[in-house]
């Protein structure tokens, strides 16, 4: 559809009519060469050319409406996770899968555009929520019907049935529903870090599904060796809870495996045992953080931090008695001061911990003393921040000291903006900035969290606050807290930790690793300037539980620090790194594999939560042997599709059939005068 429309008021277009006329009129006045006709013609064709030149200084504009009808989408989603195949037999749940993807052709007849999905086979958990909600994503929100393949059981993250989705939800109930015999090691509950000479405990809970006041024995094995066991009756209508008390002798990774004796008549005897890791450290890093008054913030900074263990954390709030704030200045690793200095502070802590050796983490805020901050030289600036700005902030791909995630690269610029101080202002030569301010779409040089080290302190500043509010976005759009606690962790592990002077730096990205990740090691060499240098040849040596050793060769190059093991079988393994400086330079360390066990845990399908899936969104539940019923529902589905719209705007000036016209009017008058002896 096509419409157009002028700057000006549409009743100049007659004005112009009658000008345009009258300009051709008074131009052939005395014009005597030609008879009445030509006359005439040559009147009309020059009024016409009149006009034309006219209406295009009022700037119309073409509008142009395209209409299209959007096909809806059907999504079909397969659960191929390992409690499906474990449940029964896999050819037969092969098969179920097969005839259920061969309806793909029924639904696009109905007039559906059909996408496929898949609950990955890989994966050793589960997730239904999440795999729902990440279609509605990709698909941006275009989603009209829903068809899972299932068999009802999730490990991680919330039940679908607590979720609110706007289109229908047909299931397909793969598996066996059916109750069996089973003896299951189902969860182990312990502290992931344990302290050397202390004991630690262990709870493993067994459900025994099928066996009637019956008695078995629970072992325990440390770094295989038998530490415990235990006699327990069985109780077939709910889990049985056994506890043990372990030793934490020995610095280092510790394997925990809990063993079930086999019985007889089990279905599946894989989930008789599970196997747990431990890390026996010397002590924990100790954190404080000091406030003038309580803020959501610092909750979000208490929760990141004691998802590690290995932090002890206080949180003392000015003017509150009988603290030990003394004390726990001098023993802190890292002391945070939130929006101090302050100008109504009264315990002047920050004098206080100038004579400890801890390092500094400075949050400004509203309430931050701006003289006092620049008295300290935390910031330079000439004038004291009157205004208050919104920020998003960016992080720097460039930071030295170590690397976010992508997914959190490309997240956080999205996250609520916090509020920052509207001043000029410089920071340090000698600070590393981990993050810009964006205002908007675009990225600004202005620094919002940076990092130094000055003589043997490590001080980080962040200046703006809110960031309560990252932790609530990502877990509206993902319901977990993955990449905040990383953005977080990061920055309080450097924070906390002593510098490593070490020349030679090879270690694993992270110290434990899931059965079938990629296990990648990271390597930094530097000069005795400190610098770091690339070219160096590496030798890596991995020793697993049965002292068998694989060696690995690379060479360091600018941009690639990392170095690609692939994926290991489940255990503990020690790893060597050497390369030659000056002279040989060797580092030693460990890390573990571990195998989730929770997929086979439980292989009982759940057909209840599918059934009142489908019924909460208006589908409807078949099993698998009902594929052909399915088939006919299916011929019942009504694709209703969207009608959208797309307006188009060009103004008449640049479009070519304008100037065709305007050019045969002029060629057509000056072929016709010219044709009659005139010009």
């Amino acid at each position: 559809m096509q419409q157009l429309t002028f700057d000006a008021p549409a009743w100049l277009l007659p004005i112009i009519a009658i000008i345009a006329y009258i300009a051709a009129r008074y131009l052939y006045r005395n014009t005597t060469n030609f008879d009445k006709k030509t006359r005439y013609l040559l009147l009309t064709l020059r009024s016409l050319l009149i006009f034309l030149l006219l209406l295009l200084l009022l700037g119309p504009i073409l509008k142009l409406t395209n209409i299209e009808n959007e096909k809806p989408i059907a999504a079909i989603l397969v659960d191929r996770s390992a409690s499906v195949w474990q449940s029964t037999d896999s050819i037969k749940n092969r098969n179920a899968i097969q005839a259920f993807m061969q309806t793909k052709n029924l639904i696009e007849a109905q007039g559906f555009i059909v996408k496929e999905y898949d609950i990955d086979s890989a994966s050793l958990k589960s997730n239904l929520t999440q795999g729902i909600t990440n279609i509605i994503n990709r698909e941006e929100g275009k989603i009209d019907h829903l068809i899972m393949a299932s068999d009802g059981l999730y490990n991680e993250g919330i039940s679908p049935l607590y979720k609110d989705f706007n289109f229908k939800i047909t299931t397909i109930g793969l598996g066996d529903s059916t109750v069996k015999r089973d003896l299951i090691v189902k969860n182990l509950t312990y502290n992931k870090i344990a302290y050397q000479g202390n004991q630690f405990p262990l709870r493993a809970e067994i459900s025994t599904k099928g066996f009637e006041e019956d008695e078995i024995t629970v072992f325990v094995f440390q770094n295989g060796k038998r530490v415990s066991e235990q006699k327990v009756k069985t109780n077939p209508s709910a889990l049985t809870p056994i506890d043990f008390i372990l030793k934490a002798e020995k610095n280092g990774l510790q394997k925990i495996e809990v063993r079930v004796t086999e019985k007889e008549g089990e279905w599946n005897k894989n989930n008789n045992h599970q196997i747990a890791f431990v890390e026996v450290v010397s002590g924990k890093k100790k954190i404080l953080i000091l406030a003038q008054s309580p803020h959501p913030d610092i909750k979000a900074l208490r929760s990141a931090i004691e998802e590690n263990e290995n932090y002890e954390l206080d949180v003392l709030i000015d003017g509150l008695p009988n603290q030990n704030g003394d004390k726990k200045l001098n023993e802190a690793d890292l002391i945070i001061f939130y929006q101090l200095p302050n100008t109504k502070g009264k315990s002047n802590w920050y004098a206080r911990a100038q004579n400890t050796k801890a390092s500094f983490f400075f949050v400004m805020g509203e309430q931050s003393n701006w003289t006092e901050i620049i008295n300290l030289k935390l910031v330079s600036s000439e004038t004291l921040p009157r205004q208050k700005d919104e920020a998003f902030a960016s992080i720097n791909t460039d930071y030295p000291n170590w690397q976010y995630s992508e997914d959190l690269t490309n997240n956080l610029e999205k996250w609520p903006p916090l509020s920052v101080p509207f001043f000029k202002y410089s920071i340090p030569p000698t600070a590393s900035v981990l993050c810009y301010q964006q205002v908007g779409s675009v990225v600004t040089p202005k620094p919002l969290l940076w990092t130094e080290q000055t003589n043997d302190r490590k001080i980080a500043v962040l200046l703006g606050e809110g960031f309560w509010k990252w932790k609530l976005q990502e877990y509206n759009q993902t319901e977990t807290h993955v990449l905040t606690n990383e953005f977080w962790s990061k920055l309080i592990q450097y924070l906390s930790t002593t510098e490593d002077k070490a020349r030679f730096k090879c270690f694993p990205v992270v110290k434990e690793f899931q059965l079938n990740e990629i296990v990648v090691f990271e390597t930094q060499i530097y000069n005795q300037l400190y610098e770091p240098i690339f070219g160096k040849e590496v030798d890596l040596q991995i020793k697993n539980e049965q002292n068998q050793i694989k060696t690995y060769q690379f060479t360091t190059s600018q941009g690639e620090s990392k170095f690609i093991i692939g994926s290991l079988p489940e255990g503990i393994y020690q790893y060597t790194a050497t390369t030659k400086l000056e002279q040989e330079q060797s580092i030693k360390g460990e890390f573990f594999v571990s195998k989730s066990s929770i997929e086979l845990s439980n292989t009982q399908a759940d057909f209840n939560l599918l059934r009142n899936l489908s019924n909460q969104t208006g589908g409807k539940f078949f099993s698998s042997t009902q594929i052909e019923s399915f088939k006919i529902d299916i011929k019942t589905w009504e694709a209703k599709g969207k009608l959208l719209t797309e307006d188009t705007y060009n103004p008449l000036i640049n479009l070519f059939f304008i100037f065709l016209i305007l050019l045969i009017l002029v060629s057509s008058e000056w072929v016709i005068r010219k044709y009659h002896g005139t010009y």
